[in-house]
This record gives C-alpha cells, sequence and structure tokens, in this order.
C-alpha cells in the first residue's frame, strides 16, 4: 500500500511497524524559521517516562532511531528523489 501523509501519520506508522519503506523527495528550497523533523508526535507512553517538554522545551525522544538503507537515488535539476529501505 501507497500512503502519502504528513510527519504525525509517519510517526503512527513507524510505532506501529508498518512501514517497509520510505521514499523522500528533498528540492532546493529553504523556507520557514528552522528545520522542521520527517516524523513528529507524541511519543510512546512508557512508564516513568516524561511526557511533556522538558524545560529546555525539546520532547523527549519517541523511540530507538530507525536505520534505514538507500536503495536508489535519482538527481534532476538539483532535486533529489531517494527510496529507502526500512526491512
Amino acid at each position: 500500500m501507497l500512503c502519502e501523509g504528513g510527519p504525525h501519520l509517519l510517526a503512527d506508522l513507524l510505532a506501529a511497524d508498518l512501514l517497509d519503506e520510505l521514499c523522500v523527495t528533498t528540492t532546493p528550497v529553504l523556507v520557514g524559521p528552522g528545520p522542521g523533523r520527517i516524523v513528529a508526535g507524541l511519543p510512546p507512553l512508557v512508564p516513568g517516562a516524561a511526557t511533556g517538554p522538558t524545560a529546555g522545551g525539546e520532547m523527549p525522544a519517541s523511540a530507538d532511531p530507525v536505520r534505514p538503507r538507500l536503495e536508489h537515488l535519482l538527481h534532476a535539476g538539483g532535486t533529489l528523489a531517494a527510496r529507502w529501505a526500512l526491512r
């Protein structure tokens, strides 16, 4: 199944271990006040773990990092299209 969505949907799919591959397009345009994250959402509830922002304003890490491997990388006009395998 091909699914297109935002960072919260991606976080939910990762948390449910339903993601086999990830296609990411990067274009040479800078916008906004700062970098966002490709995965956003609420961290899973772990007994004893902080669920809100730290004193510095950061949210706690939600899970162990996922380490995908690059399967394909295409370049055209400064745009990169990458396909990453997660399994």
